[in-house]
């Protein structure tokens, strides 16, 4: 799943400075389980999400999709 957005980010921004040693120390420990894992725009998600389905399926299942199915809001 891709996101652009991350609850524990957002709160964490809002009570600690982001610019300060506390959220650079607190944010080392949350990266690994962070929720926004995408930042580029949201028309290019569904591409990127495909992109990313196609490759680990060759890779890891030595299978290739012919086709993708999409909600249709995005320029795909």
């Amino acid at each position: 799943m891709l996101s652009k957005y991350c609850p524990e980010c957002t709160a964490a921004k809002r009570d600690i400075e982001e610019n300060c040693t506390d959220f650079s120390i607190w944010y080392k420990v949350h990266k690994p389980e962070c929720s926004e894992n995408y930042a580029g725009s949201s028309n290019a998600m569904e591409v990127i999400a495909a992109e990313i389905l196609w490759k680990r399926s060759v890779e890891n299942c030595v299978m290739r999709y012919m086709s993708v199915l999409s909600d249709g809001d995005s320029k795909t």
